[in-house]
């Protein structure tokens, strides 16, 4: 099972990368360095968070579960993402880094995770996201699907 972990947690944090880049290019985070930095840390770790709620579901049941699964990992995501970000910005500016535009604007964890899972699914951007969500969680079930339970 320890090998089923690893290697789910490794696809998790470079699908979060993915997610990350794609996000942050659609919101405009890539401007500055550090805002990019925070952006791609948020998304591996929610990569991950995200697969480890997935995992023991998609190995154990059959395609119907990897469905529900990839329409309740949007949200999900979209929520771990603005937590994650959003907490991750303000502990750069508590450090003494900068303060980058959500912070400035107020979003705290709770409300950045709200926001954003909810963007998620109803903006224009959800007819991208929730078929990104579906491949990814179909693909997390396929590469955790081939490896042997005595692994």
């Amino acid at each position: 099972m320890y090998s089923i972990l690893k290697r789910a947690v490794w696809f998790a944090a470079f699908s979060g990368l993915i997610w990350a880049a794609l996000v942050g290019g659609i919101s405009g985070c890539f401007n500055w360095l550090g805002e990019g930095i925070t952006v791609l840390f948020a998304g591996a770790l929610t990569g991950i968070v995200v697969s480890l709620f997935l995992i023991f579901p998609l190995r154990r049941y059959g395609r119907g579960t990897a469905i529900a699964a990839g329409l309740f990992a949007l949200p999900l995501g979209g929520f771990c993402f603005g937590v994650i970000f959003s907490t991750t910005q303000f502990v750069v500016r508590d450090l003494g880094g900068p303060s980058y535009r959500y912070v400035e604007y107020g979003w705290y964890p709770l409300e950045a995770g709200g926001e954003f899972a909810v963007l998620a699914m109803i903006s224009i951007f959800g007819l991208l996201f929730f078929p990104l969500s579906l491949l990814t969680t179909y693909c997390l079930r396929r590469y955790i699907g081939s490896i042997p339970n005595y692994a």
